[in-house]
This record gives C-alpha cells, structure tokens and sequence, in this order.
C-alpha cells in the first residue's frame, strides 16, 4: 500500500536529491561519476519501493524512474555541464510524480505539482542560452497561469466543504471541478494547452525531454482526471478535445524536419490518447490508457536520448541533414526501428495492446470514436516511416557509434527492451498495480 511507504519514500527522495546537489562542490573529475552512481542508486531505490507499494503510485513510480535511472545513465554521456544539477533535478522530477498520483490531500498534491513545475522550468533552462530562458519564460507564463487557476479552484473546494481531502472534491461545485482541470491540464500538454511543450523540448537537454515526454504530461493527466475527469461535464469536454488533440498533434508532427520537435507533437497524441481513455467512461478504455503511459512513455524516452546521440555526434537533429546516420549503427537502427514502429502500435511493443483496448473501451461511447482514434494513430505512421528512412538509408554522413555513448544507446535499448517484456504480459502489470484510477 502507497501510505505505508510514503514517509520512507519522501526521505529517500529527498536525501538523494540534498546528497545528488552536495556533489556540485566535488571536482568536476568526481562530481560527474558520483553524481550519475548516486543518482542512480537512488532511482533504483526509489523503483523498488514503488514496485513494493503497488496501486497507481506504485505505477508510475515504477515508469518515472526507469526513465530517470535510464536519463542519468545516459546523461553521463550527453550532459557536460553541471552534472549535479542536473542529476538532482530529474531526481526531484521522478519523485514528485508518484506522489501526484496517489496523494490523498490536495495540499500534499499542490506541493507536489509545485517541485515538478520548478524541475522541468530549471530542466528547460538549463543550458542557460537566449533560446531556453524563453522557452522557459513561455512555460512560466503558461503553467504559472494554469498554476494560479489550480490554487484557485483548490480555494474553492475548501470553502466549500471545509476539508482538503481529494475525495472533497465530489462534493465541491462544477466551477471547482473545472478550474482544478484546467489549470492542472496546463502541465499535461493537452489540447489546446500543449504550445509550451515543443519549445521546451527544442532547448532542454534530451535525457530532460525524456522525463517532460515519457512521463510528466501523463502523470499531469492522471491528476487532472482524479480530480475532475470524472465529472460528467469536464469528462465530455476533454473527451472531444482529445479527439481534436490526437490529430492535431499527428498532423503536426507530419511537418516537423527536427526530430525532437516532432517527438514533442508526437507527445501531444499521445497524451490525448491517455485523456481520451480515462475520460471515456469506460473501464477496460480507461485501464489501457493508463498502461498507455509506461508503454508510450519507455519508447518516447529512447527516442529522445537517441536524439541527443544523434546531436552530440553530428551538431544537428534535423531529418534533413541526418541521412543515413545510423545506417553504420546496428544497435542504435535496431533500437530507433523498435521504439518507431512500437510507437504506431506495432507488435511485439506495449503500445500494440494499449491502443488495440482504449479503441475497444472507447466503442462503448460511440461507434465514430474507435473510427476516428484509429485513423489518428494511422498518421503516426507518416513521421515514424520518414523517421527511419532518413536515418538509416543512404550514407551522406559518417556513421554514428553506439560505442562512443555506451551509457545513453544501452539505456535506450534497456527501456524498448522492458517495453517488449511487458508486451508478452500486459495482465501482469495492470494486475501488479490494479491499474484504476481512484
């Protein structure tokens, strides 16, 4: 149970996070070694008591720092600039997450949503260039907006019932309801609050990118929906725009030549697809689309360091100029074929069957649903089919070497590989976790 480790995982989040920023004052020669081995063990530690506490917590404890541990691991090969910092930031991002998850208090919840916005705002400026002060401005003015709606829908629910408990929240009025969606929907990249995400993922570092696309936006939707999805009203609304997010993300990504940008508006989809499950109505809908956010979140993830290989090795991420990049690189064309057909809902990848039942749950609302979200994910396979054949056709540029950035192409591969073990058992880990959402 989630309460019967919650105390011991706040202490281990936070002396790994205290003990991760104390190593800034090490030497730059040690402080990069023992920045990524501490973190790591603590993403480890912080993993093991999530498997251990079960519930929907536990689940996205158990997505947030397999993709952390897999994000510092490669960071070690990609992030040349305060190690520490960055290590302790992912730290307190994977953290926080659970805890929106399975937070009982609203208070509890704020402060969680609170530590996640400043990781991912200190995580989108972290270079500290003209480009990422404003993308980080326009995520400050947006989610700081979204943030104040929040607060302010939490303010209501208080006077209204006297108590800060999440369950209040079904007594509070419909305007508490909505003002608590859509501040929290800011966070979620969902439609049509999703223009922040790309230009953070353009200037934030991709082992950050792989956290903000493989597991922040899902856990943002997962709150929104423990705290008004539910309700009639807002569960009708943002089922009709997830609809319109689902193309309007895959549309988006079609025209992208930056591999990361189109990642981000692949991240848009995909997030609608989750909101559109969980405000379905629908059990079986609603219990794939949260398998959806470990089986979307694992290949995204190694796409996005994938992408920072790709930028350290040849100065550019653009499809365009990337020709035939990994067409030297078994293991990385092995890894970006799997997360890129993985992500179409191809088998043998987790997404084949988080797809497949959100499209069978979502028939129960209307025949036109399952119709429309197939032809969405149909346009996926526009990008991912360009995706590869750019970089593994042809020979224009040298070829990139996993052996160069061991750490970060196994931490790829190690997370599209966790992806195909789930895939032969998906039961497992909706039985695991009693995927619902409270």
């Amino acid at each position: 149970m989630w309460s019967n480790v919650e105390n011991l995982y706040l202490l281990v989040a936070f002396s790994g996070v205290a003990l991760t920023i104390a190593l800034r004052l090490a030497p730059e020669k040690l402080n990069r070694p023992l920045s990524t081995a501490a973190s790591a063990l603590f993403m480890l530690a912080l993993l093991a008591l999530s498997i251990s506490a079960g519930e929907l917590p536990g689940y996205v404890g158990f997505v947030s720092f397999a993709i952390g541990l897999a994000a510092v691991l490669a960071g070690y090969d990609l992030v040349h600039e305060d190690k520490p910092l960055h290590d302790a930031l992912t730290l307190a991002l994977a953290s926080s997450l659970p805890i929106l998850a399975g937070t009982e208090d609203l208070i509890k919840a704020f402060a969680a949503w609170e530590l996640m916005s400043v990781s991912v705002l200190l995580l989108v400026a972290f270079h500290r260039e003209k480009e990422s002060a404003e993308a980080a401005l326009k995520y400050l003015m947006l989610c700081g907006a979204g943030t104040a709606v929040a607060l302010a829908g939490i303010a209501l629910v208080v006077l209204e019932t006297g108590s800060t408990r999440v369950d209040s929240v079904f007594q509070a009025s419909l305007l508490a309801r909505m003002l608590l969606a859509a501040g929290f929907a800011t966070e979620a990249a969902a439609f049509p609050l999703h223009f922040w995400l790309p230009d953070a993922h353009m200037v934030a570092p991709s082992t950050a990118s792989a956290m903000l696309s493989g597991v922040v936006i899902e856990a943002a939707a997962i709150l929104v929906y423990r705290l008004a999805g539910w309700d009639p009203v807002v569960s009708r609304i943002f089922l009709y725009l997830s609809v319109a997010g689902a193309f309007v993300g895959n549309l988006s990504a079609l025209a992208q030549d930056d591999i990361k940008r189109m990642l981000a508006y692949s991240s848009v989809a995909n997030v609608s697809y989750i909101v559109m499950g969980l405000c379905s109505g629908d059990g079986l809908a609603r219990t794939y689309a949260l398998l959806h956010v470990a089986a979307h979140g694992y290949l995204k993830a190694s796409l996005f360091i994938i992408s920072g290989i790709l930028l350290a090795q040849h100065g550019t991420r653009s499809l365009s100029r990337l020709t035939g990049a990994l067409s030297g690189d078994n293991l990385l064309k092995l890894t970006v074929i799997a997360s890129a057909l993985g992500l179409t809902g191809a088998p043998p990848l987790l997404p084949f069957w988080s797809e497949l039942f959100i499209a069978v749950g979502v028939l129960s609302v209307s025949p036109a649903l399952p119709v429309l979200f197939a032809l969405a994910v149909i346009l996926s396979f526009g990008y991912y089919f360009r995706l590869l054949q750019s970089l593994s056709q042809g020979s224009s540029l040298s070829a990139t070497h996993s052996k160069r950035y061991l750490l970060a192409s196994t931490s790829a591969l190690l997370l599209v590989a966790l992806n195909a073990l789930l895939f032969t058992a998906p039961s497992l880990l909706v039985d695991a976790f009693a995927l619902s959402v409270p």
